[in-house]
């Protein structure tokens, strides 16, 4: 196990990975490392909060762990079956394609374009 604290190129540390690691405990709103980590594709275990406003099921996107038991069973599991990182690295785009930029800027554009009509 490697722990990285800083790259220059996300995308490409990701591809060098076998799964990442996201324990965030604090912070706000949606984590933008979270759903870039599976839009790439990559097996992922984090707490109920990285993947806080990510509409995914533990086992099939990502493994969610919010104890040490689900921490020390998710990481032995990522670390030795190579099936589930599989798995997991199939289904996670599905649940980070609602937060790509063409969809988000869509969105935004429409919330715009409401606004601005007269009454």
């Amino acid at each position: 196990m490697e722990f990285v604290v800083w790259v220059d190129d996300f995308g490409k540390a990701l591809v060098e990975f076998d799964f990442v690691i996201l324990p965030d405990q604090v912070g706000t709103g949606l984590k933008t490392r979270a759903v870039h980590v599976l839009a790439a594709g990559c097996a992922a275990i984090g707490t109920s909060f990285a993947f806080e406003g990510i509409d995914l099921e533990s086992g099939q996107h990502a493994v969610v762990a919010d104890s040490w038991l689900k921490w020390q069973e998710g990481i032995r599991q990522l670390a030795t079956d190579n099936d589930l990182r599989g798995r997991l690295a199939h289904y996670a785009p599905e649940v980070a394609a609602p937060f790509a930029a063409h969809v988000v800027s869509g969105r935004w554009e429409n919330l715009y374009s409401e606004m601005s009509r007269p009454d």
